[in-house]
């Protein structure tokens, strides 16, 4: 196509490289005498901290969040519950940190627990001089406060709703009953599922930008220690990529940082106990012949 002017044909690539560079010096008037459309500038619309056009600023919405957290300190502080199961850990985390090692009677090498990272933490906790029962309770709160912030997060930034939609999750986890009665239990119940919401958001975040998994692998290990059955959610990880097709450095990048830190724990674990699998898990199994865990004939009366 041709354009006529002053009795020259110009093509129309030419004139529209033309008309691109008249717009780009400050929206000039076109070679046809009609005004440029960027003329006339549009004001961008109204982007308040949060980012999004007409979203509530971001220190409003920290604000919310520090409230629901409150209302989930008064929701937990009416129940004030606490479980007898945890004794069995604080008991195995003050031997510890006595110097006589993961044990619940000194002597006996029996692994009574399934929750080695809390144990770990509250042996530590009480080499330092603190005290066991306080510190295992505040993890829980500050784990519950935890997931309450990541929920919000995974809600604006994983599925891409509103801020009141996020906010609405947010409140429904702050003012969950089940939540506030077990969050100052003194077990692991509520640091597992605030790592497990972090574990998948770091994945699909990883996942979503094309990354290594190495950041939500060390996540998914921690959930492993946390607690023993937490190896499931590393495998709906790995079916998640398999179903996606995705290179195989993507799985490598998230089995090896996962296997680097679990198998040295189980061969400690071996190595200390004797057993494979926790005596809980094996006290649930009628052996009655030699035992492929440990080697040696077990009864089933453990």
């Amino acid at each position: 196509m041709l354009h006529w002017r002053a009795g020259r044909r110009i093509p129309w690539r030419q004139r529209f490289e033309r008309r691109c560079r008249q717009r780009g010096a400050g929206g000039r008037s076109d070679e046809v005498g009609r005004p440029s459309h960027s003329s006339t500038t549009r004001p961008a619309p109204a982007r308040s901290r949060a980012g999004a056009p007409g979203a509530p600023p971001a220190a409003l919405l920290a604000i919310v969040l520090a409230l629901l957290c409150v209302a989930s300190w008064v929701h937990q502080d009416h129940y004030d519950f606490q479980t007898d199961d945890a004794y069995i850990s604080y008991r195995y985390a003050h031997n510890w940190a006595l110097g006589a090692g993961p044990v619940f009677n000194r002597g006996e090498r029996v692994e009574g627990y399934t929750n080695f990272l809390l144990v770990a933490f509250l042996a530590l906790v009480r080499r330092l001089g603190g005290d066991i029962v306080v510190a295992s309770r505040t993890l829980g709160t500050l784990s519950c406060w935890g997931l309450i912030a990541a929920m919000f997060w995974m809600m604006r930034s994983q599925l891409g709703r509103s801020p009141a939609f996020a906010l609405a999750g947010a409140a429904a986890l702050a003012l969950h009953a089940a939540l506030s009665t077990w969050a100052r239990s003194g077990l692991e119940t509520l640091p597992l599922a605030f790592l497990v919401l972090l574990a998948q958001i770091l994945f699909l975040h990883e996942h979503r930008h094309q990354r290594h998994h190495w950041r939500s692998a060390l996540v998914f290990a921690a959930v492993a220690l946390l607690r023993a059955d937490g190896l499931l959610f590393l495998g709906g990880a790995v079916v998640f990529l398999l179903l996606r097709r995705q290179p195989p450095r993507a799985l490598a990048s998230l089995v090896l940082p996962f296997l680097g830190v679990l198998l040295p724990y189980f061969c400690w674990r071996w190595n200390y106990d004797g057993w494979l699998l926790p005596n809980t898990t094996m006290s649930r199994r009628a052996v009655t012949s030699t035992s492929w865990f440990a080697g040696s004939p077990t009864s089933t009366s453990s």
